[in-house]
């Protein structure tokens, strides 16, 4: 299948047919060559319908295991031993309470878990994981962290998105979201740079290298529960809403600075992204959204 027809050759993306593509250390293996390419944020679509042969690491149950489970300030936890499942993918079409990536993790549901060979069509997102093998692991955001939280219980280590496409996007296209049906392709040009403050820093200026590594990989938050925090993968992004919120307020501080625009361009594609995965919420997306709304020249769809 060819570009849409309505669409600017010039606009298309870079693609090249491939049987495997990978990413974060995930491979998917396709059953016969591929047309592929990469949004501008580096994640994966494929061109489909497509037969995906093989993920790699496999998923799978595991050998008995030992773990040393620790409970939180509520004598509580929500993880159990469990060897049934690792490495485990999904296709989210709706948030809730159900995950099939591990079986540790609370919400694991045996019914869902996707095995291969799968049929992937287009406007469906697949999203593939590495299991953890050991717990505690380093805090994703350890360095803004008070000393006791540096660590954290999360089983999953990390996860990429395939987005499977029925047209190919343009060159400078953000990946859609991964929950649902509804693919749009929202583009970089139309970016409303003027809009982002000039304002001059009042201290010290965080590491903008450390604050775009918070935002290149997805972050996977799509479970309704308190559970997520012991669940979503450690090298993706942050398991508590606070460090959701604390993360995204001082990069939006920081892409309003009076810098170059090549400073802040890499950080500001990130947040954009991030907003982009606006469609998992059910209903009213968070208030604060509502201003990337205006500089991205998006909306959130009805």
């Amino acid at each position: 299948m060819a570009c849409n027809r309505n669409q600017p050759i010039y606009e298309a993306a870079d693609t090249a047919y491939r049987t495997e593509v990978s990413q974060y250390g995930i491979t998917w293996t396709f059953d016969k060559p591929a047309r592929t390419g990469q949004f501008i944020t580096g994640d994966w679509w494929v061109q489909g319908p497509v037969t995906i042969a093989r993920v790699t690491p496999a998923p799978g149950s595991v050998s008995k295991e030992k773990l040393d489970l620790k409970v939180n300030r509520w004598n509580d936890t929500s993880l159990k031993e469990d060897t049934t499942l690792r490495n485990g993918s999904m296709i989210v079409h709706k948030v809730g309470n159900k995950q099939s990536y591990d079986s540790r993790a609370a919400g694991f549901s045996e019914t869902d878990i996707i095995e291969f060979p799968l049929e992937l069509d287009p406007d469906l997102s697949l999203i593939s994981s590495i299991s953890n093998t050991s717990l505690p692991v380093d805090n994703f955001a350890k360095n803004i962290m008070w000393g006791n939280e540096i660590t954290s219980e999360t089983v999953m280590k990390a996860a990429a998105v395939l987005t499977c496409v029925k047209d190919i996007p343009p060159k400078d296209a953000f990946r859609p979201p991964y929950v649902g049906t509804s693919k749009q392709f929202f583009q970089a040009k139309n970016i409303k740079w003027d809009l982002l403050p000039k304002l001059a820093p009042a201290g010290e200026v965080p590491s903008w290298e450390e604050f775009e590594r918070y935002f290149q990989r997805p972050w996977i938050d799509h479970l309704m529960s308190w559970s997520q925090q012991q669940l979503v993968p450690n090298e993706n992004g942050p398991n508590y809403g606070r460090e959701h919120a604390r993360i995204i307020s001082i990069a939006s501080l920081m892409v309003s600075l009076d810098v170059p625009k090549e400073k802040k361009e890499k950080l500001t594609i990130g947040l954009i992204q991030h907003h982009g995965k606006r469609s998992t919420y059910e209903e009213k997306p968070p208030e604060e959204w509502e201003k990337w709304d205006k500089i991205s020249n998006t909306k959130p769809e009805k």
